[in-house]
């Protein structure tokens, strides 16, 4: 009975903590927006890089959305990375190439076979004429006023890297709702840290920074050994180096660039387990508490679960425990659906909600294996 009760008081410790953690992420937000860039418009040379692999579904709409952009074409440049695709996106990456010559400096360069994305934008930015160089991937959609946005933030005196928001693309079925709620998570507490000067996630599908910062910090020399995690890593290198107020989050709607969600479950589930797999190679303090906690919160909630089959108080504590995280999570994701303008249905959210502990703990059991499966690839 006295271990029954000291875990009781424990997980109760375990759910305020996380509930203190979306409390801190709302701050940030709130000191975010009152963050203010000014009206000054400014057209610096940058470099727009994305890295390819597979992709030639996705790349007319992607010309399509660089075509439309507002930003002066003669301050920018695009590098097109292709990774060793085995369809005729290479082929459709030179075609818009030599299409468009005349108006827009396009550089389409390969990685040899087994490369990855940190090497494809390793060897972008060894080409790159760009002071500050802006990363998306080839599933992605954005609007005109993008570029024109995060380049924006460029006046804040301190900053060296800019964090944008991503969105999935809307949808129908729960699959698609699940996702949606977990992405709408994760951007908010990444852009709330931020706020508060302790970014510790970001998105390579929408990220910008110095050039001359990316060296300073050495790129990814020290995580090369990581399969994925090339965004992660990267601003953990700028936090360590330049501290975290360098690192800023872009809240302006204008800097939404969205993407497309898994489509099947298999696939859901190894994309999950590939970005909880970086997590390994994590020293920043701040992102391995945070992914404890998570971890911690949620499988509270499981063991919680089992006891009740035996003491009656641990239902009533799960109930608690149970209502007091849901509350946390629907203010944080608020940030999001708020931006976005999408929503996530109430049934969805409370299915999502009960399904998350056990999905929690299954990705990262799988990811401390250590290996996963993407685009026809086992990787470590």
């Amino acid at each position: 009975m006295i271990i029954y009760s000291l875990f009781i008081a424990l997980s109760c410790l375990v759910i305020l903590a996380y509930c203190r953690l979306m409390v801190f992420f709302l701050f940030g937000w709130k000191s975010m927006e009152k963050q203010e860039t000014g009206n000054q418009i400014v057209f610096p040379l940058v470099s727009l890089v994305i890295a390819c692999k597979d992709e030639e579904n996705n790349l007319p709409i992607l010309f399509k959305c660089i075509e439309n952009q507002r930003y002066p074409f003669e301050k920018m440049e695009v590098i097109l990375v292709d990774d060793n695709s085995g369809d005729h996106s290479f082929q459709l990456m030179t075609e818009w190439r030599d299409r468009n010559r005349e108006r827009l400096r396009i550089l389409v360069l390969r990685t040899h076979p087994g490369a990855g994305k940190k090497k494809a934008v390793s060897v972008a930015e060894e080409s790159a004429v760009g002071e500050w160089i802006l990363c998306t991937d080839a599933d992605c959609c954005f609007g005109p006023g993008w570029i024109s946005s995060m380049i924006r933030q460029t006046v804040i005196p301190t900053m060296a890297m800019c964090l944008g928001p991503v969105a999935l693309m809307k949808g129908k079925g729960f699959l698609q709702h699940f996702q949606q709620m977990e992405f709408f998570g994760l951007v908010a507490s990444s852009a709330g840290a931020t706020g508060r000067h302790k970014a510790f996630m970001s998105n390579g599908a929408n990220l910008l920074f110095r050039k001359d910062c990316f060296k300073t910090a050495g790129g990814f020399q020290d995580n090369m050994c990581f399969a994925s995690g090339d965004d992660v890593f990267l601003l953990h290198s700028f936090k360590n180096h330049f501290g975290g107020d360098s690192i800023v989050f872009n809240h302006s709607p204008d800097a939404l660039v969205t993407t497309g969600a898994e489509s099947s479950i298999t696939g859901f589930f190894w994309q999950r387990v590939r970005w909880a797999s970086k997590s390994r190679g994590y020293t920043d303090v701040f992102s391995k508490g945070i992914s404890l906690l998570v971890f911690s919160a949620n499988l509270v909630l499981l063991v919680l679960l089992g006891l009740g089959l035996w003491e009656a108080l641990a239902w009533k504590a799960l109930g608690l425990f149970f209502f007091l995280k849901c509350m946390a999570d629907v203010l944080l994701i608020r940030k999001m659906t708020g931006l976005t303008k999408q929503k996530i249905p109430l049934a969805s959210f409370l299915i999502s909600q009960v399904i998350y502990p056990f999905y929690v703990i299954l990705i990262a059991c799988c990811a401390w294996r250590g290996h996963y499966y993407w685009k026809g690839r086992k990787l470590r």
